[in-house]
């Protein structure tokens, strides 16, 4: 298993992941990126990835900011404070 942050509506949270070495139709090991796809995570990154966010939390930052005009960095603030209001931890980073 590996660890991979998970951000979500109701905050940011680190997940125990275990991969599959399931084979496609071509016989080509599903890589990791695309089963995290099929779960609804969307990955940072294609290669090794450690940070993944759902597709429903995109979904609510487009009408919030499509209705509010909330920008990015308000709206990651509000799940910071969702995930520890304190501050007491440092928010997860994707390398």
């Amino acid at each position: 298993t590996r660890r991979i942050t998970i951000v979500d509506t109701c905050g940011i949270q680190p997940v125990r992941v275990l991969f599959c070495e399931c084979l496609d139709e071509q016989n080509d090991i599903v890589r990791e990126w695309i089963q995290l796809f099929r779960e609804g995570w969307f990955p940072a990154s294609t290669t090794r990835p450690e940070t993944a966010v759902t597709f429903q939390l995109l979904k609510t930052f487009q009408e919030i900011n499509l209705a509010a005009k909330t920008n990015l960095y308000d709206f990651t603030q509000a799940l910071n404070n969702l995930t520890d209001n304190a501050g007491s931890q440092d928010v997860p980073v994707s390398a």
